[in-house]
């Protein structure tokens, strides 16, 4: 299980309520921080989850993976079929196999 949020005080305090659940449905479940807040190994050892990294903040990307916009003004002529947009995951690869998440290496920073 992937857990996602901004590390800001309101966000990190609704994770901390939420966390003795999620274990309950994952055994690791990994986290990960969303744009600018307070430092990783801060919020690691705070709420003690490894924190697997972090990622910036992209509200447009975010909208687009949400199904609310394109993110893009689509150039004239763009609506033919070869030219659409296909999704890249429908299913997994073949001999695809589940891997639990692994904790960053020791000494590694985020």
């Amino acid at each position: 299980m992937l857990l996602v949020a901004r590390p800001h005080d309101d966000e990190l305090a609704h994770v901390a309520l939420k966390l003795q659940a999620a274990q309950q449905w994952s055994r690791r479940p990994c986290f990960v921080l969303v744009g600018d807040g307070y430092p990783t190994a801060e919020v690691s050892q705070a709420l003690r989850i490894p924190v697997m990294g972090r990622v910036p903040r992209d509200d447009k990307g975010a909208a687009v993976l949400c199904g609310q916009g394109t993110g893009r003004r689509v150039p004239a002529g763009a609506g033919r079929r070869q030219d659409r947009a296909q999704p890249l995951l429908t299913r997994p690869p073949a001999g695809h196999q589940r891997r639990p998440c692994a904790a960053p290496a020791a000494g590694s920073s985020g």
